[in-house]
């Protein structure tokens, strides 16, 4: 029984859907980059924010404000709403994964084959894990040929495909974080009539709780501890595209996700399966 390729072709349409959405709004994103690389469009911009506080312009990433002209800055800018829908959907796949089956009444196939319970969960982590993994490389292709596509002819062709190439792993890494806390979910909750409303909320809350601690934190002692509560924050496109990954995020996601899954495991292995 191979629980691997079953779980892939029990994602394919998913996969096709939000990768077909998301990799369509990138490229119209980045199509309109021609009309924002204009200088008199950014001086606009400049003076509808000049009258945001500090604590706003922090919020929202604008406390350096991004060089629209700059293709790679615009994008960056632009992705960080996209890296938000890709959270979602990497946390709606964890927490589809396992308690999807029982729901559904499917498990009972799989109760029926020579499968133990650690490889029902370790096929579907890798499944799940190889699903998401080709979602980002579709949205980063189509992100590249749309960036040739739209750039001013004097950008330089490395320097573009390494920004977009940047943003897209920005947004893979806190993917995989949500992937991995939403297998924790999957266990935990009764059943899958609670998933989407359970993985949306909980991204958007993670992300408020950033965006908070981020505007608050000149303010409000130890409010900026905040940012640790929210993966889209370990890995914001814009800041990773200038300065690179920063090792202590790199290092609290890792340790994030290892315990999620290794509980995750460990719950599954003892829970009482409904048939």
């Amino acid at each position: 029984m191979n629980v691997f390729r079953l779980e892939l072709h029990n994602l394919k349409r998913g996969f096709l859907l939000w990768s077909l959405v998301i990799a369509s709004t990138a490229f119209c994103f980045m199509a309109l980059y021609p009309s924002f690389k204009r200088t008199d469009m950014t001086a606009m911009l400049d003076a509808k924010t000049s009258g945001f506080s500090p604590e706003m312009l922090k919020m929202f990433g604008l406390d350096t404000m991004p060089d629209f002209t700059v293709i790679t800055e615009f994008f960056a800018y632009e992705m960080q709403y996209i890296a938000l829908a890709g959270g979602i959907y990497a946390a709606l796949r964890g927490t589809t994964a396992l308690i999807g089956e029982e729901t559904s009444g499917t498990i009972e196939y799989l109760y029926s084959q020579p499968v133990r319970r650690s490889s029902i969960f370790i096929e579907k982590l890798l499944g799940n894990f190889a699903v998401f993994t080709a979602y980002i490389l579709f949205v980063l292709v189509v992100s590249e040929i749309s960036g040739m596509l739209f750039k001013s002819a004097s950008a330089p062709v490395c320097d573009t495909l390494y920004g977009i190439f940047m943003v897209c792993a920005a947004m893979y890494l806190s993917g995989l974080i949500f992937l991995a806390i939403g297998f924790l979910f999957s266990v935990l909750l009764k059943s899958a009539r609670q998933i989407t409303a359970i993985s949306i909320g909980f991204v958007f809350a993670t992300y408020i709780l950033g965006l908070l601690g981020k505007a608050l934190s000149s303010n409000i002692k130890g409010i900026g501890n905040l940012r640790y509560v929210s993966p889209l924050d370990y890995f914001v496109p814009a800041d990773v595209m200038k300065n690179g990954f920063e090792i202590k995020y790199i290092v609290i996601g890792f340790i994030v996700s290892a315990l999620s899954l290794l509980a995750a495991y460990s719950i599954y292995q003892k829970k009482d399966l409904r048939s």
